[in-house]
């Protein structure tokens, strides 16, 4: 969320996995630190890899491109 801090995206967050859990809903959650991940690999290899390994991308395809937008510009 722009234009909030991260305590309160944590609080936020936070309530609304309670809210799911007060409801019995399931909550699932992927966490991804992004800090220097990419450091060391090469960016356009990384991203040729995730577009032909298709056995496990094509699902989330999405992944692929968010990954991709992530590191647009970035050395």
């Amino acid at each position: 969320m722009s234009k909030h801090s991260c305590e309160t995206q944590l609080i936020g967050f936070t309530q609304e996995i309670a809210d799911s859990l007060d409801q019995g809903q399931q909550t699932d959650v992927v966490f991804m630190d992004f800090s220097k991940t990419f450091d060391k690999v090469d960016h356009h290899k990384l991203v040729h890899k995730l577009q032909t390994q298709t056995h496990w991308v094509n699902p989330y395809m999405y992944i692929t491109k968010w990954i991709t937008d992530f590191l647009h510009n970035r050395s």
